[in-house]
């Protein structure tokens, strides 16, 4: 949620490497040559040796500053390299679009080595009439843009920033590649100012030429579209988050959004506050990006309550193959994933969350404005799959609503409307399968103090009303219906961990396996605290082809293979199952699952239960069991 806490056509970027004397190499951020190539122009800049009077064509006739880049006119296809290894100081504002028939204006890097040019824009003047604008790199109102290989730092709100300037504005086909953001400032003074930080898309609010991001002016029938951020570094960042892009303006409904927003092998380290967050976009992805030690700021004011990799109000998205740690937060949040308020039929697969402050994952539905449909809210169609959860809420759950919550926390906003109309959020749909929680808190906690005011240690917390559907089909507000938790592994060395803590009856428990390794476990099922398995399954009726036993967890690598799932040299082998596992082929089948686990090996037959399935390695070949 924003609490005060945010045919595809890819362009790839192909490095020219060119031999030139000593058995040096030239690399370039495109394949093209100097000076004019048909139509389309290369232009050169070096800090050192360059001159804003030479005709800036070549390497050896380059422009020296960023002012003289800012004041041509670029035609579509043409580039702009700096040399590498250089320093530019000031902002580079990115002043014409590029076309889909003529090409990307495009904005790279020339020379040896693999250093990026620098872009400091530390020296901007700190003025009140443009600190709320400093960016090393803007670009409003421009679609068709390509900038590779640069690296930014210095400034004071964003370092690369792409923006809709009015109401009815677009862009499209923004791609930052291989860029590396550090250092950014990305003030945030009011609970309002928000959406500063490293790399920033924006259709949600409009871009003033003076006064930045103007967050009293939500626009309309805006969008952002085919955006791309691939393959960067941003560290070090105040602000809202490390990458944020908001594909429409507030408020906008699903035809009216921005989509195909896809942010794949990226990292977003050091931030104040949140890593990766995609806002009102259809049909995106974030995959093989990993967030961690994010969410320092002391106040939510200043960056919100911040977790680690979301989705807020998308539809048909998903994240995958992605990692978060260390995630913090000064209030409520703090943890690795979430699908929230608004979300339609969006997915967390293959993920690794660990060492969070609060829950692994979170699905939630929440209320941010008195004008906008209860039911816009409601979080619709989650799927949460093939995750390995382990080692979070690391908090003391002292002062704030989700630290210690379970790994996967389900909860429903419980307030009410301006003229009193009580508003709770809706949980419809989701299925929540084939993960695998490790789930010890660093301290006794509350899991999440409910609508019902329960409270307890749990590996999984639900909270929301029972299930009530509008005439038309839609949830109703206050409601978790249709939900499904199967297949899931939760294991325990905690004495007094609960396994999970469920108060909705919209959700049906089947074919998981509970077991605690020092001790019974326990569990909380409407209210009702049961101190052993096989009470809780007789009151409950839940959980009637589920196991309470040792998952037997493999004891070393050799009988599993891995795959080309989530970064598998950092996925702890101890949470895989021996071939003489209880959780081996008895997962019951999904109709819409995946055919492979966590780590790319097949699901065949029926599934296990967890996020990974036991392949053996049988002479040298990997078998199935």
């Amino acid at each position: 949620m924003i609490r005060v806490k945010s045919g595809m056509v890819l362009v790839l970027s192909i490095a020219l490497c060119l031999s030139v004397a000593g058995g040096a190499t030239e690399t370039r951020s495109f394949a093209q040559d100097g000076g004019h190539s048909g139509n389309h122009a290369t232009y050169y800049v070096d800090a050192h040796g360059g001159d804003d009077g030479n005709a800036g064509t070549s390497a050896r006739t380059a422009w020296k500053t960023l002012d003289k880049v800012n004041s041509i006119v670029l035609n579509p296809g043409d580039a702009v390299l700096f040399a590498r290894g250089r320093t530019f100081r000031g902002s580079l504002v990115i002043g014409q679009s590029g076309s889909a028939e003529a090409g990307a204006v495009r904005y790279g890097a020339y020379g040896r080595g693999n250093a990026r040019p620098v872009i400091d824009a530390s020296d901007i003047p700190d003025t009140a009439e443009v600190e709320s604008h400093q960016a090393g790199i803007l670009a409003v109102d421009r679609s068709h843009v390509e900038i590779a290989d640069l690296e930014v730092t210095g400034a004071k709100t964003f370092g690369i920033f792409a923006g809709v300037g009015s109401d009815n504005g677009s862009i499209s086909d923004i791609t930052i590649r291989n860029c590396r953001v550090r250092g950014i400032d990305g003030q945030v003074l009011s609970p309002a100012d928000v959406q500063k930080g490293g790399i920033v898309v924006c259709a949600m609010w409009a871009y003033r030429e003076l006064d930045g991001l103007d967050t009293g002016n939500v626009l309309w029938n805006s969008k952002a579209s085919a955006i791309r951020v691939e393959r960067c570094i941003v560290e070090d960042i105040g602000g809202f988050g490390g990458i944020i892009v908001s594909a429409a303006g507030w408020g906008e409904d699903a035809a009216n959004r921005g989509g195909d927003i896809r942010i794949e092998d990226s990292t977003v380290a050091r931030t104040r506050g949140n890593g990766i967050v995609v806002m009102y976009a259809n049909d995106s992805l974030i995959r093989g990006c990993v967030a961690h030690d994010c969410g320092s700021t002391e106040t939510p004011v200043s960056a919100g309550t911040p977790s680690g990799i979301w989705f807020y109000t998308c539809e048909n998205s998903v994240i995958e193959s992605c990692e978060v740690y260390n995630q913090k937060s000064p209030g409520i949040d703090g943890g690795g994933f979430d699908l929230d308020t608004g979300c339609r039929n969006c997915t967390v697969q293959y993920c690794y969350a660990h060492d969070n402050q609060a829950y692994g994952i979170l699905l939630y539905s929440g209320y941010e404005s008195d004008w906008l449909p209860v039911a816009f809210y409601a979080n619709m169609g989650s799927v949460i799959r093939y995750n390995l959860l382990e080692n979070n809420a690391r908090g003391n759950g002292s002062t704030t609503e989700f630290v210690g919550t379970g790994d996967i926390s389900i909860n429903c906003y419980d307030g009410a409307r301006w003229w009193g109309e009580p508003y709770n959020g809706s949980i419809y749909g989701a299925q929540i399968y084939n993960n695998t929680l490790v789930w010890n808190p660093a301290a006794p906690a509350p899991a999440f103090c409910d609508d019902f005011g329960t409270v307890g240690t749990t590996g999984i917390s639900i909270s929301a009303y029972y299930p009530e559907v509008w005439p038309e089909g839609t949830p109703k507000a206050g409601t978790a219906n249709l939900c499904l938790f199967r297949n899931n592994l939760i294991v325990t060395d905690s004495p007094a961990g609960t396994m999970l803590n469920a108060q909705s009856e919209g959700f049906t428990f089947d074919n998981n396996l509970y077991f605690n390794r020092n001790g019974q476990a326990s569990f909380r099922f409407g209210g009702v605290t049961y101190g052993d398995f096989a009470a809780y399954r007789a009151a409950s009726g839940q959980d009637g082809a589920s196991l309470n036993t040792d998952p037997l967890f493999a004891r070393n690598t050799e009988r599993v293979c891995g795959g080309a799932g989530v970064r598998p040299s950092r996925m702890p082998s101890a949470r895989m199952l021996q071939p003489e596992s209880p959780a081996v082929d008895a997962g019951a089948v999904m109709v819409q699952g995946p055919v492979r686990d966590i780590l790319g090996n097949p699901v065949i037959r029926l599934p296990d239960i967890g996020a990974y399935e036991c392949i053996r390695v049988i002479s040298g070949r990997t078998g199935h069991r």
